[in-house]
């Protein structure tokens, strides 16, 4: 068995590839059945979960809507969900990435399954407040 990562990845055809329990993006799949590659998928049920939520969330969100993922940018399981996304979604780890997030707009809110739930909450509290000041700076204007 030989550890690769995406760039090794699109060299293969033709033989097996184990993807770990942090889950990969559609994408990999699709390049998996486009080379030939059988994919032994370990990907953990819980993460698997987690992806079609963010899936079916981006699916049904109206063309104004985000998703904002709670997580580290580039960590496999954070790839794995901005995948399902098609590369759309806002990843957040502290106050100053909120910054991405248009507050107006709706907002999705998930986040990596490793990441503490009290961060977790923490950045919704902070999300929830920027749409609540963000609602307040519009009252009173006309349009």
């Amino acid at each position: 068995m030989k550890i690769i990562n995406h760039d090794d990845l699109k060299s293969l055809k033709n033989c097996k590839v184990l993807i770990r329990a942090h889950g990969e993006p559609p994408s990999t799949y699709q390049f998996a059945i486009e080379n030939n590659i059988e994919l032994i998928d370990a990907s953990c049920p819980v993460v698997l979960k987690l992806q079609n939520r963010v899936r079916n969330s981006f699916d049904d969100i109206e063309d104004d809507g985000q998703i904002v993922l709670y997580g580290e940018q580039g960590h496999a399981e954070v790839n794995g969900l901005v995948g399902q996304t098609n590369g759309k979604a806002i990843v957040v780890k502290t106050e100053e990435d909120l910054t991405q997030i248009d507050f107006s707009k709706p907002v999705h809110f998930f986040s990596q399954t490793t990441k503490s739930t009290i961060g977790f909450e923490k950045m919704e509290q902070m999300i929830q407040e920027g749409i609540v000041k963000q609602k307040g700076s519009l009252e009173g204007r006309r349009f």
